[in-house]
């Protein structure tokens, strides 16, 4: 008998033992990893101002009491203040500003003295980072609300111009496509629906709810915009939070569902489409927000409405494609359940804060 002789099964499952720690070890990483990912996601989407963050400003531009005098009204999203001051036309000054307002937007009155009459070359600028704009001037020849170009983010205001040069519909088309895909990808609480749905199953199925989904909020977004359908803004944005929970809740279950069971794809269709008219009346208050020229309405509705669908579209693959690298680790199912119920969360967290804000319980994130 040899020494070496009993060790060897010892030895053999202590190797067997090691490769199966390795393996579960790697695991753990992976899943470490996913949680990680996840709670970075979570940070980043607590940490916006809006769930829904489409940063638009509305200006307006008055005459003063006294002669040379003028008065600039801006109301504008609290995350793009800045200290940095206006830039304006020879010869004027700031002379007071006061803010106010209350929850995620502030209202500023910028009272102005120029030493000579303002003329169409007169421009205002502005320090706010934006991603659309209104502007209307007591001294324009129409005295309407227009839509403004902005320049690297940020607003120049003719404060004397007759009327805004008109850009050819190539030029307003591209314009609202950008607002349309930024809005989308920058929206969390539809993107935050759109992952449930992701969540919730899969390939041809998923595509039809998606169809749904984007039929149901095009819909909406067509009667909300021409006036046709006229609902406030606050309760439509609670129940958006709303359907991202409901979501969220059918995904955690469908996990919990038979194998045999039948996937019931005509009620969430059903449910999904009808979520989609609200998420589209959100939608609808966006593009109201950036300002549409009356010319351009129709090309602002299809571009506006194209790029959401485009923005949606890019999410989705990427949704996808991270799961396909999921599951290629093992750890898909986990990363799923994990989003989730971030997501319930969110949705929860959103609805309570807009349904506080209605009542001015809280301000609104």
């Amino acid at each position: 008998m040899t020494p070496s002789q009993p060790r060897l099964p010892v030895c053999g499952g202590a190797m067997t033992s090691l490769f199966r720690n390795r393996r579960f070890t790697g695991r753990i990483s992976a899943l470490a990893l996913n949680l990680a990912f996840v709670a970075a996601v979570l940070l980043t989407l607590t940490g916006v101002a809006k769930a829904d963050v489409f940063n638009a400003g509305d200006f307006s531009f008055t005459r003063g009491a006294t002669a040379g005098t003028y008065v600039l009204t801006v109301d504008l999203p609290r995350t793009v203040m800045t200290p940095d001051p206006l830039t304006l036309p020879a010869g004027c000054a700031e002379t007071q500003r006061e803010e106010t307002g209350s929850g995620g937007r502030l209202g500023i009155a910028i009272s102005l003295h120029c030493d000579r009459p303002l003329t169409e070359n007169d421009r205002i600028g502005t320090p706010w980072r934006l991603d659309g704009a209104r502007f209307q001037s007591a001294l324009s020849a129409d005295h309407a609300r227009h839509p403004l170009e902005l320049e690297a983010g940020r607003a120049i205001l003719p404060v004397a111009m007759g009327m805004p040069v008109e850009r050819s519909l190539i030029a307003a088309a591209r314009a609202y496509l950008d607002h349309g895909i930024m809005h989308i990808l920058t929206g969390w609480d539809h993107l935050t629906f759109v992952l449930c749905l992701c969540m919730l199953t899969g390939g041809s199925r998923l595509l039809l709810l998606i169809t749904t989904f984007t039929i149901g909020h095009s819909i909406s977004l067509v009667l909300s915009f021409l006036h046709v359908v006229n609902v406030p803004e606050p309760p439509v944005e609670a129940v958006i939070a709303l359907s991202i929970m409901f979501m969220a809740q059918e995904g955690i279950l469908a996990a919990h569902r038979p194998v045999t069971a039948a996937f019931p794809l005509a009620r969430y269709a059903f449910v999904v489409g009808s979520f989609g008219l609200l998420h589209g009346l959100g939608f609808a208050d966006a593009l109201k927000e950036i300002g549409v020229a009356p010319h351009e309405r129709l090309v602002a509705l299809v571009s506006f409405n194209i790029g959401v669908e485009i923005g949606q579209l890019i999410f989705v693959a990427i949704v996808e494609t991270t799961f396909w690298l999921c599951r290629s680790i093992g750890v898909s199912q986990q990363t799923r359940s994990l989003l989730l119920y971030a997501a319930g969360s969110l949705g929860a967290f959103w609805m309570i804060d807009r349904i506080a804000s209605i009542f001015g319980l809280v301000a609104a994130l």
